[in-house]
């Protein structure tokens, strides 16, 4: 079962991980939720869930423990965004009027979901590497 932890930083604390992944900066509308960690065979899972009203915003970190362990993230027929920060590549795509960014960072996958705009989740990206 998952664990839950009070904020983001508490979760990777708890896991270890020290590498750049997390934003630091979110929307200030938006209220953390729920954190919860996950420990499955292909690695640690944690997922952060904020909410505004009605509208819903994740980060989820994945770790990478195989070839195959990858997270396929559906898009509609815009054309994927590369936005490069802190010297890695950044995919941003919209789906069904919401906005994914997703990228790996040494054995972790990373990615940001919700009713936000595209600068909302660049900022959100660049706060990962800003430290």
């Amino acid at each position: 079962p998952p664990v839950t932890y009070a904020s983001l930083e508490d979760a990777l604390a708890a896991y270890q991980i020290t590498t750049q992944l997390a934003p630091t900066w979110f929307p200030e509308e938006y209220r953390l939720i729920i954190v919860d960690a996950d420990e499955m065979k292909e690695g640690v899972s944690i997922i952060a869930k904020y909410k505004f009203e009605d509208k819903a915003l994740s980060f989820t970190i994945r770790e990478i423990t195989g070839p195959n362990n990858f997270k396929n993230v559906e898009k509609d027929g815009q054309d994927v965004q590369i936005y490069e920060a802190g010297g890695i590549d950044h995919y941003i795509m919209s789906n069904n009027g919401e906005m994914t960014a997703i990228w790996v960072n040494e054995s972790f996958e990373c990615m940001i979901s919700g009713k936000v705009s595209r600068a909302v989740l660049q900022k959100m990206i660049n706060s990962v590497y800003e430290r």
